[in-house]
């Protein structure tokens, strides 16, 4: 009876042994998957900065173009006012000239 429970004993002490090595090489493969995961999500953190400064400066750019064009289109305006104007002021001056050539 000594025999077998020695034998059980030497049976549970083995399989205690594997699982406990079973065990530790999980805890191993879950702590290097981890410190990949964590290596990846730095990578990705790192790449949203990079493309949220490349937004901001974009949006920049198009604010800036903006308010360019908001300027151009103003100075057409005043150009086309002003030219219109002399334009007005020439054929005025024509039709006065016509009228005294004519009188």
């Amino acid at each position: 009876m000594r025999d077998m429970l020695a034998s059980q004993k030497d049976f549970l002490s083995n399989a205690r042994e594997v699982h406990a090595k079973e065990l530790e090489s999980a805890k191993k493969a879950h702590s290097d998957e981890v410190a990949t995961l964590k290596n990846d999500l730095e990578k990705l953190r790192g790449e949203v900065d990079s493309k949220d400064g490349a937004i901001d400066s974009l949006q920049s750019q198009v604010k800036s173009m903006q308010e360019e064009h908001t300027v151009v289109v103003a100075k057409h305006e005043k150009d086309g006012s002003t030219m219109r104007d002399m334009l007005a002021s020439q054929k005025d001056d024509l039709s006065s000239e016509m009228q005294a050539y004519h009188a």
